[in-house]
């Protein structure tokens, strides 16, 4: 029988990643919020791949953390890098993935509750 070697692993890795990437952007074509971020559908992959990535240096590695951080590019867009609040927590080495979770959540909350309110003032 023949072992595993790190070349097997690493294409088992990339097929899991990839796994993931099509699932979450089946995901978001079912929510229909693609081609929300980016504009162009065809960069999608790209955008969920570099995120995924970004989420992974965040010490974010389960899929459900993961996937939060990319509804979180979804929904607050490039402005999740300005909120210094989130980004302290996610920059913690010392924070748990569930505080970074929360954190992102409560982020998300935030924008849309703000999105809410400025339509309303609009409506007037």
């Amino acid at each position: 029988m023949r072992e595993l070697t790190s070349r097997h692993l690493n294409r088992l890795k990339e097929v899991e990643t990839q796994r993931f990437i099509d699932e979450t952007i089946a995901d978001m074509h079912s929510l229909h919020i693609t081609p929300s971020y980016p504009q162009e559908e065809s960069k999608y992959a790209e955008f969920v791949r570099l995120t995924l990535k970004a989420a992974q240096r965040y010490g974010l590695h389960t899929e459900k953390a993961c996937y939060t951080y990319i509804m979180a590019w979804h929904i607050i867009g490039s402005e999740i890098l300005n909120i210094t609040w989130l980004q302290e927590i996610l920059k913690n080495e010392e924070a748990f993935a569930e505080e970074k979770v929360e954190a992102l959540k409560k982020a998300m909350n935030e924008t849309i509750a703000n999105r809410a309110k400025e339509f309303s003032h609009a409506l007037r």
